[in-house]
Formats: structure tokens, C-alpha cells, sequence
């Protein structure tokens, strides 16, 4: 891994600064086009825990759905090391991650926030399908 890093359908890697690249990557023809209906249907925060009720019109396609909550923004001053004094920002942080291989149409799954998140932290929810020797076939974003 290295910084900044941008991970493309999950498979390939590229540096972030290289813009070429990731828009190769992006154009790139996907082998599965189809998408199979992944919706978010409802996100609800208690506590820690946030509890995601999701629907897909097609169980047959993905291998695997896959719940990932994001921070949209951190930002950290730096006391020591060789960012001393700086401020540095950092955008969409994955806190927490489940993955699903067995699944049913609609579902609910839980996601536990780690301790360090604030209340004013703006968190987001991914989720997306993915499909064996594909990559991912269909995803959805929704913010809290």
C-alpha cells in the first residue's frame, strides 16, 4: 500500500498523482455490465453500531456483497515525524467492513463503528457486489 493510492473495481492499483492511469482503468471495458438492483434501503446509526437493510433484484450474479462504512473527511495535526507541524487531510477512510457470501434478495447486517469516531463525522455507506474472475458488478452509495 502506499499513499496516495487509488484501488480501481477493486483489482488494480495505481498512484494516485497519475491521472492517465486511473482513467485507463476507469474506461477499461468491464466484462459484466448488468447490473443486479444492490439498493440501500435503510441506514440507521445507534450508538456505535449501524444497522444497513439492503435489497438486490438478482441473488444469482454476485459472488460475494460487501458493506463498507466511510468517513468523508479526517483531518489530523501532526506532532512529530516527518509531517511535524503539518495538517494533513485524508478523505473517504473505511472504518469498518463486512462481507457477505451468502446472502438472500433482502438482508440486514450491523457494521460496528470503532471508538475513535465523533458524532460531527460525516460516515457514508458502500456497498457493492462483486463477481469471481469479474471484479465488482454493481454498487450504491448512501451518506447517514
Amino acid at each position: 500500500m502506499y499513499t496516495p493510492q487509488a484501488v480501481i473495481n477493486g483489482r488494480t492499483h495505481h498512484t494516485g498523482s497519475d491521472k492517465p492511469s486511473i482513467y485507463r482503468a476507469l474506461e477499461a471495458k468491464n466484462e459484466y455490465t448488468q447490473p443486479i438492483g444492490l439498493t440501500i434501503k435503510k441506514a440507521q446509526k445507534n450508538g456505535s453500531t449501524i444497522s444497513v437493510a439492503y435489497g438486490l433484484s438478482d441473488t444469482s450474479i454476485a459472488s460475494q456483497l460487501t458493506f463498507v462504512i466511510a468517513i468523508d473527511q479526517k483531518t489530523t495535526q501532526v506532532k512529530r515525524g516527518e509531517n511535524r507541524n503539518k495538517t494533513l487531510k485524508n478523505t473517504h477512510i473505511v472504518v469498518a467492513e463486512k462481507t457477505l457470501s451468502q446472502y438472500a434478495s433482502n438482508g440486514q447486517i450491523e457494521l460496528q463503528l470503532p471508538d475513535w469516531i465523533k458524532a460531527q463525522d460525516q460516515l457514508s455507506i458502500v456497498a457493492y457486489a462483486s463477481k469471481n474472475q469479474v471484479g465488482i458488478i454493481d454498487a450504491i452509495t448512501k451518506r447517514l
